[in-house]
């Protein structure tokens, strides 16, 4: 299990999911994060 704080509420993922998550949308989130900021 990993327990991740999003914003105002925490997310339970089954550990294998997480990883599947990171490995799909790692090369986004620099992106994402830029365009955040930027606002």
């Amino acid at each position: 299990v990993v327990l991740i704080g999003v914003r105002d509420h925490l997310e339970l993922w089954d550990s294998q999911h997480w990883q599947q998550y990171l490995t799909q949308n790692a090369p986004r989130f620099d992106a994402v994060a830029e365009g955040a900021f930027q606002k």
